[in-house]
């Protein structure tokens, strides 16, 4: 006669049995983990207004906390992922898998709501730059070439976080930007040239060692004539 095997949590007689316990005992102990965390903290910049949980910025808070459930469901066996937000509430929906068996899963997390100034507008207002962009044209065309170089710049952005204009200098011979990114001053003064045939002089000058290695500033030099 072959023995029935027992679950040893609740007694029940059964064969199928889970690392030692039966699929309602074992089921029991089936969930997201003990280090699973019991908030998120969602920051939002005081100066742009993006929203925040990792390093990348958001216009909605939506998008932000669905980067936090990714990163933070990344490393569990978690199938059917699904989210609902209410409130200071963020409840999360899982379907877990362990040893054959599957269940169903339930977390709640509070919704902590920080402000803070984030690292691209901290480096604007430090007026961090790579490069200068100095724009040399009739007084005529300034405002509009400004704004086309404006509009430039707000479109790079969306791909480049460093295509940011953190100084803008009123000269009697012109206008200069210092502009964070070296890339981004390049597509606008190649621009520029297609569009208004501008000339381009191009210099570049040491600044300083960056962990041991050389950094240099880039100097634009963007001129239309008469």
């Amino acid at each position: 006669m072959k023995r029935t095997k027992f679950c040893p949590k609740c007694g029940k007689e059964t064969n199928d049995l889970h690392n030692g316990l039966c699929v309602n005992c074992f089921g029991g102990r089936i969930g997201l983990g003990d280090d699973f965390p019991q908030k998120v903290v969602v920051y939002t910049c005081k100066e742009c207004g993006k929203l925040f949980t990792g390093d990348k910025g958001y216009q909605s808070q939506e998008p932000a906390i669905e980067e936090f459930i990714k990163k933070t469901m990344k490393k569990r066996d978690a199938n059917s992922v699904n989210y609902r937000i209410e409130g200071d509430i963020l409840r999360i929906y899982a379907r877990v898998e362990a040893a054959m068996v599957e269940k169903d899963v339930e977390e709640s997390l509070n919704i902590i709501r920080k402000m803070m100034t984030c690292k691209m507008c901290s480096l604007q207002k430090a007026s961090y730059f790579n490069s200068t962009l100095q724009v040399r044209v009739p007084k005529e065309m300034e405002d509009a070439i400004v704004a086309e170089i404006k509009a430039e710049m707000k479109r790079l952005n969306k791909t480049n976080k460093y295509a940011f204009i953190s100084v803008e200098r009123q000269l009697k011979e012109g206008i200069d930007f210092l502009v964070g990114s070296k890339a981004a001053v390049d597509t606008v003064s190649d621009l520029m040239r297609k569009r208004h045939g501008a000339k381009i002089k191009f210099s570049r000058k040491l600044y300083g060692l960056i962990e041991g290695k050389k950094s240099y500033r880039d100097t634009v030099l963007v001129s239309i004539e008469k």
